[in-house]
């Protein structure tokens, strides 16, 4: 039970490399972020509470140095923690015609 209340020791501040201690989970919640996912979709669609998704998303900015969802995903491909494939499909539409034909 005593592994759960560890603390970093003097000897590993200042050691810490953005995105080296984000878990499976803080790993998983990026990845629906990327997908374009709000945190109460996250939270759905992981069946956990939002409160949980928030805390794991400011948890998340935290570790990697970040202040919002965008620079939390761009920072985490750079890193390789999410994969380039794992980007989400992204229909553009085309430009509506300028002339109306009639």
């Amino acid at each position: 039970m005593d592994r759960f209340f560890d603390r970093p020791n003097q000897d590993d501040v200042g050691q810490f490399r953005p995105g080296s201690s984000l878990d499976e989970f803080d790993i998983s919640v990026l990845s629906l972020l990327a997908r374009g996912f709000t945190s109460h979709n996250v939270a759905q669609r992981m069946y956990v509470s939002k409160t949980l998704v928030d805390a794991c998303i400011t948890r998340i900015y935290s570790k990697l140095e970040v202040d919002n969802p965008m620079l939390a995903v761009r920072k985490a491909y750079r890193l390789g923690l999410l994969a380039q494939d794992s980007l989400p499909d992204i229909e553009v539409p085309e430009p509506a015609s300028e002339h109306n034909p009639s």
